[in-house]
């Protein structure tokens, strides 16, 4: 009973050990496993919006100290004032 228990922690402490993949490459795991003769195209589409989404959070995150808050002098399609954040992220 004892060394089931050891091997059960072993397995755990080795699974958790596994280098982490990135959004990517398992947008393209699953492809090849799910799909494979697709063509790539929508999961390279997928890639994009994830690196897009990537770069708008990493300006969120610094919007204070890159100068990215507050308003613009412009004004959006629904009347508003239009945000900085607003603009780049657009």
């Amino acid at each position: 009973m004892l060394d089931n228990a050891r091997q059960s922690r072993s397995s755990l402490v080795s699974s958790m050990q596994s280098s982490p993949i990135t959004a990517a490459q398992y947008i393209l795991d699953q492809q090849r496993q799910l799909r494979p003769g697709a063509s790539g195209d929508f999961s390279w589409l997928l890639c994009g919006v994830t690196l897009a989404a990537k770069i708008v959070a990493a300006q969120v995150r610094r919007a204070g100290l890159s100068g990215l808050l507050g308003a613009t002098d412009q004004v959006n399609v629904q009347g508003e004032v239009q945000q900085r954040l607003d603009v780049f992220a657009n």
